[in-house]
């Protein structure tokens, strides 16, 4: 298990009408800040105007989702949410049904802290399942030998290779571009660019998935109550859709985490860098890569979440030949067993 930041690494490549888009953004910033100092002198000590965003919902759980929304704040969100007037404000404990507001004078963001009426306190869930068709056999031998890949990386320091970056490493493997111009990496720091969100943003397993992949089953629980028993439930809901070369993600609002599954020994496992707290296979270092017990790993992360009093999101996808081939390099790696 690994409780690591959710971006991933930072250096990389980004198209000069990027930067060109991302200094304009900055500039329209400072004028709307401009322009709110200029209002709330204006108007004096009187009542303080405010703007709906929206409701906090299952699907909607954070306030940036609400700005991102909305046409007039859209381009400015994350420099709206870091504000001074919003920095020290604690947006993670939003419940559903919560009404979020800004004041368009000081661009504060407020919210009824009451729960909503009829609240049972019970465990909330959103689930998406996608069922996908057979593999193809390319899609399929592609799968197979990103485990391989990935089971090259076992026994290495987490400090060598961290989560985010051993699902890069078993991609590259396959002959996929992903740093330099026209690589992955560029097309998931522009994407974020061009939806006005942090640079890294889409550096997770969640963004691999959404460029190179197809996502087969994602699950947001919030107020968790029962951590082992929503692990069983989810990896019940997931058994159907399991199989070698899938990529798992589980992240909450401040930690994230993204490996592979595998299977050993007629149980479903996950390769992945991190805290190694269900390792089944060779000895390895306790902060590095190993192969645990998928279950067991499921079950830390719901402690995780509901320690945190977080949400917990959780996603799975496996790989599409096709959008692979927009990313293919000049020859795939031969891989050693």
């Amino acid at each position: 298990m690994s409780v690591i930041s959710r971006i991933g690494p930072q250096s990389g490549t980004v198209s000069e009408s990027s930067v060109t888009k991302a200094l304009e953004k900055e500039k329209n910033f400072s004028l709307l800040l401009a322009q709110a100092s200029q209002k709330s002198s204006d108007s004096g000590v009187s009542q303080s105007p405010r703007e709906e965003l929206g409701v906090i919902t299952s699907k909607n759980y954070t306030v940036s989702h609400l700005l991102f929304q909305n046409r007039k704040y859209a381009a400015h969100t994350w420099d709206i949410i870091h504000n001074p007037a919003n920095r020290d404000k604690d947006f993670t404990k939003m419940e559903p049904g919560t009404r979020v507001s800004l004041n368009p004078e000081t661009l504060e963001i407020t919210w009824d802290r009451e729960k909503p009426a009829g609240s049972t306190g019970e465990t909330r869930k959103t689930i998406l399942v996608k069922h996908s068709p057979e593999l193809s056999p390319e899609t399929n031998n592609l799968a197979n030998d990103l485990v391989l890949a990935v089971s090259r990386e076992i026994g290495k320091n987490y400090e060598d290779v961290d989560c985010y970056e051993l699902v890069v490493k078993g991609l590259s493997s396959l002959g996929i571009r992903y740093g330099g111009r026209g690589g992955l990496k560029e097309a998931l720091m522009n994407k974020a660019l061009a939806t006005n969100r942090p640079p890294n943003a889409f550096l997770t397993g969640e963004g691999l998935v959404s460029a190179c992949g197809t996502n087969l089953f994602s699950g947001a629980y919030m107020n968790i109550k029962d951590p082992e028993a929503l692990a069983k439930e989810v990896y019940d809901s997931l058994g159907p859709l399991l199989r070698h070369g899938g990529i798992l993600s589980l992240s909450t609002r401040s930690r994230g985490h993204t490996g592979v599954v595998a299977s050993r020994d007629d149980q479903w496992t996950y390769i992945n860098s991190g805290r190694m707290d269900n390792n089944i296979g060779d000895r390895v270092p306790s902060q590095g890569v190993g192969e645990e017990d998928l279950l067991a790993e499921l079950g830390n992360w719901f402690r995780l979440a509901k320690g945190r009093d977080e949400a917990l999101s959780i996603t799975l996808g496996e790989l599409n030949h096709d959008k692979l081939m927009a990313y293919s390099g000049p020859a795939r790696e031969t891989i050693l067993v």
